[in-house]
């Protein structure tokens, strides 16, 4: 799903920057964005908040290089 998800992003809707935030406990996820290009960008600090807990979160992004066409 990830993977139809960033080719729509990139070659029909002509994103060049897709974003994504992890917890960073979730160690599955950040793994299966890892393996499909993204690259953890950095922490941002009590970002989240569940059931009345604030929450560290990892800032991944995915960055598409557009091809030049002259």
């Amino acid at each position: 799903a990830l993977r139809r998800t960033l080719d729509y992003a990139t070659h029909v809707a002509d994103f060049e920057r897709v974003g994504a935030v992890v917890y960073t406990g979730n160690i599955a996820s950040q793994h299966m964005l890892e393996r499909n290009g993204f690259l953890r960008e950095g922490t941002l600090r009590h970002y989240m908040r569940q059931a009345e807990k604030a929450h560290d979160v990892y800032m991944y992004s995915y960055i598409h290089e557009r091809q030049d066409h002259e």
